[in-house]
């Protein structure tokens, strides 16, 4: 493909603008509508070909209520080819033989495309199409289409269409006046006789229509959307137009990388001919039209403001219901490590000079009893007046004033928080005689967990400052830590010692230790004192007694009794939401069937999509790239896929006996041998990364003629010391670089490092590697059973890429699961323009760009399940901001779709939660931590989500089992942002989407898959920015 004839996305947009003066002619196909609930032509076709089905088969009519589905699909297209005389999957006339097929009379056709569209309403592209024709921007519309979309839309703008279809097609040489808008309908328009449809009809393009297009786009530009160019006639049309000396530009967008051959056989045509034409890959029609209009309206303001109006149209103030706890029967009682905390009611604040530095400022106070945080040229503080006019009078101006503040103030503000957090530490170091810092929020004494190299290593305790809804108090949180004496300790042994020290830190120990601190702390009793000693203004009180969390259920037969003393300690409530089922096809594909545990739903059972999907008849074929002196043993080491294996006494909570690749997935596995066509040899030695990543793409190549494969790729440890590689001026890491470069062309890997190459624990890295071969195959291993078939999911992951220039480039990752069936599974980049960053570098989207991105989720739904949910669910791990809600809701709400969940999910590393064993010999700490599912309710739209911690083993269901078994479980913290579902329906789609990553057999991931992968692949997706128009099948990347 000749670059001169591609533009990229960002140029056309420019183009665009750089013409605005210019007349611009738009050209629209199927695509346009889909946004609008139009469905498409491939629709169409699955509709038509049921309808011949059925005709034949009739008691099957039942059995596919939906067409579009992949196993009705299948069914469908095997019995229309085992017939014979009905074209070829995907073959160019497959659309006007089967319209016709199905519906012989033309007045049929009309009455099936007049059901179609009838109560459809134009989506937000189709408004800003009629606004720029307000401008004087847009003069036509030539349209394919019958659904009248743009005519309805110009309505709705008060703009009135001149609607010329084959009934009137004589009015095209009517003059039109600046308040109309020219509508012509190549194809007819439902609301006539006249439609074309059928081969005969489409092959004859109106001569009226040809002599106008040619004659008006010898001065205009043409802008093609949605449209395939399925119809001969006006693609000659199209040709004959633009090959016609004139100056009109035609912009040819499309949704593919590049151009068909029959498109790009028109653009070098037009190019031949002196003229100019150009194909851009653009993801929708909406999303094109929002860029174009916010670009032509670039220094109007008026005509700007028109466009974010129409953009909001369908805005609601947001209305959030608070969170409820079911169940009345108390089940466990958990033992928090919050300590509810009386704080100061004020702030003394002064107006600093200015050109104060507030760095110099704190150099003054460093290490008094003076607490500060700079606000927009005022300085608030805890301290006395007079040691704060003594210390600071030089850099004031004006009085020192006590100012009112709230909890509500000091949660909402970073700053007031970190001062009263810094006044905390200091008193409480102050009247224990520890040590503290600031920075890290420690305390500690002399008390050593171990010597590193002469160096001690202290325990010591990290302080938090935690806000509770509803209360007039807040709570400081306590938990073990470690204090390094040796700040030169490199980060890797930092992290290693603090393993071994949390590791064995379980539940009675833990308990134990924090005991311990409170004798320091407390010393048996309430806490009290002031900063500075004897102001009583700033007095700090803390209760000695945890709060405690509850519980609940709706078994009375399984309820505990809770000691009358400990009632008033309790301030959270929650539940225990049951380990989530999946859901697996039986052997005899009579019903499906549902277990917790993956690896036994598979042996006991069979894949999700084995009954659907004929490639199960076609098996799994590996390729291997490996150095020859090291493929005998990976070669041994993969044998075992096919092997029997049963895992170690350890492991037998959880993983079962793997059976061998062909009983475990019902499938072939076809193993190469080394020295192949399939077992290509790699170099044990590389002098440079760039060496390695050079020859092992050039490997993977060579193995992809081959034909469709899971490759392999064998990592030996000579390679470790070339993790990196410089890629035009970037450093990248190599794994992500073979993946992004796999992924852009469609190829599966998975890289396997040598020291896996071991017996330890090598029946879980079997049913490991199996099942990554499995998906990678493009294979659908299971489902969740709890998911409501009529909500879609994705999550948002960042890439931020730090140019030489400074400027930084922030690529989203959208990863898309999928429904309740398990269609989806899509993976789409999006450039972020003039992203907004916070002080922590998080990137945040303007409204504009949430709007752009909030289309974008419904193209993928559209492409996934060929029609738009009724709730979307969207997880990101940053907090959202006004413009993200308002931008993604106002996008979704304008499709028709009415329930949109905003959820934050981030771990809460501060509370820990320890449950108590209450039996009818009295209470303690239980031996065991808190269960999975767990959750507390911490505020109206806060809870908090135990994703890890115990289950059921499966040897026994009375058993208990702890994943890891390592330390104290840290929950996530779910905040919502927009949306009505209950606490309990949010928990169980959370709990079930960390069952679903593909690319381990563990029993649970702590994240949920749609930001597990959407953060992992966002780590690929800058190499592929350049893609960011691009779909991708997510299993490319994992």
């Amino acid at each position: 493909m000749e670059s001169h004839n591609i533009l990229e996305y960002g140029e056309f947009i420019s183009s665009v603008r750089q013409n605005r003066d210019s007349k611009f002619g738009f050209l629209l196909g199927a695509g346009t509508s889909l946004s609008s609930g139009v469905q498409s032509a491939s629709d169409c076709i699955w509709d038509w070909k049921r309808e011949i089905y059925c005709r034949y088969n009739e008691s099957h009519r039942i059995n596919f209520p939906d067409a579009r589905s992949k196993f009705a699909k299948t069914q469908i297209q095997k019995w229309l080819d085992a017939q014979g005389g009905y074209p070829a999957l995907g073959a160019e006339d497959e659309y006007v033989f089967y319209a016709e097929k199905a519906h012989p009379i033309a007045s049929d056709r009309v009455r099936y495309f007049n059901s179609l569209i009838h109560d459809k309403v134009p989506y937000v592209g189709y408004r800003l199409l009629c606004l720029l024709n307000k401008y004087s921007i847009v003069e036509s519309v030539w349209t394919t289409n019958f659904d009248g979309m743009t005519e309805r839309a110009a309505h709705q703008m008060n703009i009135t269409p001149k609607v010329i279809t084959l009934d009137n097609q004589q009015d095209i040489y009517r003059t039109i006046s600046n308040t109309e808008l020219m509508c012509i309908s190549l194809h007819g328009d439902y609301k006539y006789s006249t439609l074309k449809n059928t081969s005969t009809e489409l092959d004859n393009q109106s001569e009226v229509f040809c002599q106008v297009m040619t004659y008006y786009f010898t001065t205009r530009h043409l802008v093609v959307l949605g449209y395939s160019g399925r119809d001969n006639s006006l693609m000659s049309a199209l040709k004959n137009t633009f090959t016609t000396s004139g100056a009109g530009r035609l912009y040819w967008c499309g949704i593919e990388e590049f151009p068909s051959p029959k498109v790009l056989s028109l653009i070098q045509d037009i190019r031949n001919s002196g003229r100019e034409a150009f194909y851009i890959q653009v993801e929708s029609f909406d999303k094109t039209m929002i860029s174009l209009s916010l670009a032509l309206s670039d220094g109007n303001r008026e005509m700007y403001d028109v466009v974010m109006s129409e953009m909001a149209k369908y805005r609601e103030s947001v209305k959030l219901e608070p969170f409820k706890v079911k169940g009345h029967c108390a089940r466990y009682l958990l033992r928090d490590n919050l300590y509810p905390i009386k704080l100061p009611d004020s702030l003394l604040k002064v107006d600093l000079k200015s050109g104060a530095n507030i760095v110099d400022i704190r150099k003054v106070v460093k290490n008094k009893p003076i607490f500060i945080a700079e606000q927009k040229g005022t300085l608030y503080a805890i301290a006395s007046y007079s040691d704060l006019e003594s210390e600071l009078k030089e850099y004031f101006t004006g009085d020192i004033v006590r100012t009112p503040i709230s909890l509500k103030d000091i949660s909402a503000n970073g700053a007031f928080k970190s001062i009263f957090l810094k006044a905390i530490l200091y008193g409480l170091s102050k009247l224990t005689c520890l040590n503290c810092s600031f920075g890290k929020r420690l305390i500690w004494g002399d008390k050593v967990f171990k010597n590193v190299n002469g160096m001690p290593v202290l325990y010591a305790l990290s302080i938090g400052l935690n806000f509770i809804e509803g209360k007039e108090y807040a709570a400081l949180s306590l938990r073990p830590e470690l204090f390094f004496t040796d700040k030169n300790m490199p980060k890797e042994q930092r992290q290693e010692i603090s393993r071994q020290y949390f590791s064995k830190l379980w539940n009675k120990k833990y308990d134990e230790t924090l005991k311990e601190w409170e004798s320091i702390i407390f010393k048996n009793n309430h806490l009290r004192f002031c900063i500075p000693k004897g102001n009583e203004r700033f007095q700090f009180q803390i209760s000695n007694n945890s709060s405690l969390s509850l519980l609940l259920g709706k078994d009375q037969d399984l309820a505990i009794v809770i000691p009358q003393q400990l009632s008033s300690r309790i301030l959270f409530r929650g539940g225990i939401i049951p380990e989530p089922l999946l859901c697996f096809p039986s052997i005899n594909a009579e019903r499906d069937n549902f277990d917790w545990n993956q690896m036994r739903g598979l042996v006991r059972n069979k894949p999700t999509d084995y009954w659907k999907d004929e490639k199960f008849s076609i098996g799994v074929s590996l390729s291997v790239i490996a150095p020859i002196e090291k493929s005998n043993r990976f070669a041994g080491f993969i044998s075992n896929l096919s092997r029997n294996l049963s895992p170690v006494k350890k492991d037998h909570d959880y993983l079962v006996d793997y059976p061998g690749f062909n009983s475990a997935y019902h499938t072939q596995l076809f193993i190469p041998s080394p020295g192949t066509d399939k077992w290509q040899y790699s170099k044990l030695d590389y002098t440079s990364a760039y060496e390695i990543a050079a020859d092992i793409t050039q490997k993977i190549n060579r193995l992809a003629i081959n034909g469709q494969s899971v490759i392999l790729i064998f990592i030996p440890k000579e390679w470790e010391k070339f993790k990196t590689l410089n890629h035009k001026g970037e450093k990248i890491d190599l794994h992500n670089y073979i993946k992004a470069y796999c992924a852009s062309r469609g190829i599966t890997t998975q890289l396997i490092e040598e020291k896996t190459l071991t017996d330890i624990m090598l029946c879980e890295k079997i049913w490991w590697l199996s099942l990554a071969i499995y998906v990678k195959s493009l294979r659908t291993p299971w489902t969740l059973a709890s998911l409501d078939e009529n909500t879609a999911y994705a999550g948002i992951g960042y890439s931020i890429l730090s140019k030489v220039d400074d400027e930084r480039h922030v690529v989203m990752g959208c990863s898309h699961i999928y429904n309740r069936f398990g269609e989806g599974l899509k993976y789409k980049l999006q450039k972020v323009n003039n992203p907004i960053f916070d002080r922590k570098n998080n990137p945040y989207m303007s409204y504009e760009e949430a709007y752009k991105f909030g289309t974008m989720i419904q193209n993928l739904f559209l492409e996934s399940m060929d029609k738009l949910p009724g709730r979307v669910v969207i997880h990101k791990r940053t907090h959202f901001r006004n413009d993200e809600i308002n931008g993604i809701k106002d996008s979704l709400k304008a499709a028709g779709i009415e329930t949109v969940e905003l959820l934050t999910i981030e771990f809460e590393s501060e509370r820990k939660e320890l449950p108590y064993d209450i039996n009818r010999y009295g209470m303690g700490i239980h031996n065991y931590p808190i269960k999975r599912g767990a959750y507390i309710v911490i505020s109206d739209n806060t809870f908090l989500l135990w994703t890890h911690g115990i289950v059921p083993s499966i040897r026994s269901e009375s058993l208990s089992y702890y994943p890891g078994g390592i330390g104290i479980p840290a929950p996530l913290k779910i905040t919502r942002y927009s949306g009505s579902s209950t606490v309990q329906t949010i928990a169980t789609e959370i709990l079930g989407f960390t069952k679903m990553n593909w690319n381990s057999f563990n029993l649970y991931t702590k994240l949920p898959a749609t930001i597990d992968t959407s953060n992992t692949l966002a780590q690929v997706s800058h190499l592929l920015r350049h893609k960011s128009e691009q779909t991708f099948d997510y299993r490319l990347f994992i």
